[in-house]
């Protein structure tokens, strides 16, 4: 068999990020790429994206003097909506029309209730919000509104109440009251929203967040009971007449979002988006990457509201492309339970991340029949070739990955004109362009590691940010030399595709070479008795080297009552079979989780610490000192 073949040659080529070339390796990854190419993972786009290059070369978005994603997009589709229901009749048994639908909301916290809007309704309900806001609210364009509320379908209402009437929108998440007390200090906001049992969190730091002047709350029903100083959003949602003042225009370059980056290796910063970055750009998201059309359903897997997953998958993307954004409040988001979701709701389009793909393949997908699912896509951090492989084996679609981040649109991703490398992040979005430079900013050949940077001329990308909100020092650090830089090392190969290796700072150093944990990581997962992995530098307590390369490992439900030390041989002989000496892990570590941000992504440094304490930055920084 071909994967045997395969599986005796390095899945991925040793990288060296001082930029030497890969060498004699390129031939053996001509060899595996080969069967890409000539496979036929291929597959028409609903959209018509059928000719990469063509797409490119022909792609052109106008960003207009003003515009506003709400007016400009919710609207236009509601208006679609009701030229529509004029010409052809309205369906007289009441069911909805799926090309209208915007919103499918369901929840398991709340199951009695089920919202089904359209364009239409999500118009209208808008303006009802913008009304509570502008109106008793007294808020005008460009006072910030911090929101941190769960997936509530208030979340998606407010959100375009705050772009229609020209706030800006800042969705927080947070997990003890000092990360609320730093995001209201940071932001600055006039008001805040949270739901009702998140009030007492709030008022224990408010007093130290003097900007805000209103307080909201979401309660669990229409008769919850009163808070001093807070407002309730019910009340004043129910008595609202539906109509808003007109506001000043908001202009392409208004600020209309903040979002927190992820924090993986540092503290998170705060990301402004205008109305074009966002709301226009994620235009390329929702067309070339996601494929939709008005008539798909899409689930984006996400049950944390708090970071800019949801804007691209949950918000922006679906309804630039007039299709129905998909809700799943689970009280349990276990793996069983979205399959059965996959199942039974007529979804047609899913947005997840590696973790949850990888949990998603333990369970026996041939069990389940995904009968309306027709595409996949993952973001949030490199997508493993095992986890393509056996999500392709189990549902017969093959997973596309993408790659951007919270400063960006997507920016790199796999289409269905294209064959998928798996393990390969995919060519440049249409309108991006996309360079490997070194540390001197110049561009490098094919093959040769260094950062990933898109070029800012003479064409700057509309979804790329404009800078740090209030950190100028690291606005220009990632801006330089016209490219924008994103800290992270890949390489493009012949056919130019992109290969992720690693961020900066997740870079293993060890035995004089500088080895990408996504490579190690990625062959662990090959192996049966592994559910999730981890790998990070660690001490030689021995003193005979620098850094060695440790794995956490969260074992398979079968694996877990067995002897650690037969564990442990187990893995070092896969390891060995599979990975060159200085890529094998020296330790072993069992966990029962794997610590991720709320976007799914992998928290190496929480590793790090662990291993390092307070000499942490040996494991972190470009070079690595001698453990003595």
């Amino acid at each position: 068999m071909l994967r045997t073949l395969l599986r005796s040659l390095p899945r991925r080529p040793s990288v060296s990020l001082s930029s030497q070339k890969l060498g004699c390796r390129r031939c053996i990854w001509q060899l595996q790429t080969s069967w890409s190419r000539s496979a036929s993972n291929t597959a028409p786009s609903a959209v018509g994206f059928n000719n990469y290059d063509e797409g490119r070369d022909n792609f052109s978005l106008e960003v207009p003097e003003y515009f506003n994603f709400v007016t400009d997009v919710i609207d236009k589709w509601a208006a679609v909506q009701m030229k529509e229901e004029e010409e052809e009749g309205i369906d007289e048994s009441g069911l909805v029309n799926p090309k209208h639908l915007a919103l499918w909301w369901t929840s398991d916290v709340r199951p009695k209730i089920q919202l089904q809007w359209t364009f239409k309704d999500l118009s209208e309900v808008t303006k009802r919000t913008a009304y509570i806001l502008t109106g008793p609210g007294g808020l005008r364009k460009g006072d910030r509104v911090v929101v941190t509320t769960s997936l509530l379908a208030q979340f998606w209402t407010i959100q375009l109440a705050c772009i229609k009437t020209g706030l800006v929108f800042v969705p927080c998440a947070y997990d003890k009251p000092d990360d609320i007390k730093r995001c209201l200090q940071a932001i600055q906001p006039k008001m805040v929203i949270v739901e009702e049992p998140d009030i007492e969190v709030v008022d224990q730091v408010i007093d130290e967040c003097p900007s805000v002047k209103l307080k909201l709350f979401m309660p669990n029903d229409r008769y919850s009971h009163r808070a001093l100083g807070w407002y309730n959003y019910a009340d004043m949602y129910y008595t609202s007449p539906g109509k808003v003042e007109e506001s000043d225009p908001t202009r392409s370059d208004d600020v209309m979002s903040i979002y927190f980056t992820s924090g993986t290796v540092s503290q998170p910063k705060m990301v402004p988006h205008t109305h074009a970055s966002y709301g226009l750009g994620h235009y390329t998201t929702g067309k070339y990457f996601l494929d939709l059309t008005r008539t798909d359903v899409h689930w984006n897997l996400v049950q944390d509201s708090g970071w800019a997953k949801v804007a691209w998958s949950s918000v922006f993307g679906p309804w630039s492309q007039g299709a129905c954004v998909f809700v799943h409040q689970m009280d349990n988001p276990g793996p069983e339970k979205v399959l059965r979701t996959l199942e039974e709701y007529p979804i047609t389009t899913l947005c997840s991340t590696p973790s949850e793909y990888r949990m998603l393949i333990q369970e026996d997908l041939a069990a389940y029949n995904f009968h309306s699912l027709r595409h996949c896509v993952s973001a949030g951090e490199l997508l493993n070739p095992d986890v393509i492989e056996k999500w392709e084996a189990g549902t017969g679609i093959v997973v596309k990955d993408g790659y951007g981040q919270s400063e960006t649109t997507v920016m790199i991703a796999n289409f269905n004109c294209l064959p998928v490398k798996p393990g390969a992040m995919g060519k440049p979005v249409p309108g991006y362009n996309i360079d490997i430079i070194n540390d001197d900013n110049q561009v490098l050949p094919a093959y040769e590691v260094g950062e990933i940077a898109v070029r800012m001329t003479p064409n700057r990308p509309l979804g790329v940010f404009t800078g740090y909100e209030g950190d100028l020092k690291q606005t220009l650090k990632v801006f330089t030399d016209n490219y924008y830089k994103t800290g992270d090392q890949g390489y493009m190969d012949d056919d130019g595709y992109m290969w992720f290796v690693s961020r900066d700072a997740d870079i293993i150093h060890t035995q004089g070479v500088q080895v990408s944990p996504f490579d190690i990581e990625s062959e662990l997962l090959e192996h049966p008795a592994v559910a999730e992995c981890a790998a990070v530098s660690s001490p030689d307590e021995t003193h005979l080297s620098g850094p060695v390369i440790k794995a956490f490992i969260v074992l398979a439900e079968n694996y877990q009552d067995m002897d650690q030390e037969e564990l442990i041989d187990m893995f070092r002989q896969h390891a060995q079979e599979n990975l060159e000496p200085t890529h094998q892990p020296r330790k072993y570590a069992f966990t029962s989780y794997i610590a991720k941000t709320a976007t799914g992504k992998v928290k190496r440094s929480v590793m790090r610490s662990t291993e390092w304490g307070s000499t942490a930055e040996h494991a972190i920084g470009t070079k690595v000192a001698k453990t003595v």
